[in-house]
């Protein structure tokens, strides 16, 4: 059963891969983000197989499920805003809302610190031996990522439920408040 799923993954991953080496060879040949995407979605298949087939403790499965979780959620993340600003030219990070190879680092690099981060705060939790600071982070960045999803299916045109839209705008007043 478990087999099935990490074969699965596995070919959901090249299957993805190829296509986003076609989109970038196609878009833009001088950044090679389909090759850090690559090893992003390589890490991922590497962690399922740790996780789900491994012989590691507890803890080392809960770790390697967590950044799966963060690393799917900032690869869907990313892939919708290659969408909106590919497809629908309508990205708030360049001036005419269209694919920047730029921007797109910007994004990579940004999605490369945050994984960072949460290694750094899972560290953190095994040496003072508790899971609070592992847990914060990652919930701080879930909930970052799957807020960023939902305004990029929005930008796409995707309708959202206005409870949803009202709950991200009282987010980023809140947020505006404390900066």
């Amino acid at each position: 059963k478990f087999r099935f799923v990490e074969n699965l993954v596995l070919f959901i991953s090249i299957v993805a891969e190829c296509l986003l080496i076609a989109i970038n060879f196609q878009v833009d040949r001088e950044v090679a983000w389909s090759l850090v995407i690559g090893i992003i979605l390589l890490y991922g298949n590497v962690v399922l197989r740790m996780a789900i087939l491994g012989k590691s403790g507890y803890l080392a499965k809960t770790v390697c499920l967590v950044l799966l979780a963060i690393v799917m959620l900032l690869g869907i993340d990313y892939l919708t805003g290659l969408i909106v600003a590919g497809v629908f030219h309508k990205s708030e990070k360049t001036e005419n809302g269209t694919l920047e190879s730029r921007a797109g680092w910007k994004g990579l690099c940004r999605k490369g610190v945050t994984l960072l981060v949460v290694l750094v705060a899972c560290r953190l939790d095994v040496v003072m031996g508790s899971n609070f600071i592992r847990d914060a982070v990652v919930i701080a960045f879930v909930a970052n990522e799957t807020i960023s999803i939902i305004e990029n299916a929005g930008l796409m045109g995707v309708p959202i439920p206005s409870v949803i839209v009202k709950a991200i705008e009282v987010l980023k007043k809140q947020a505006e408040s404390e900066d």
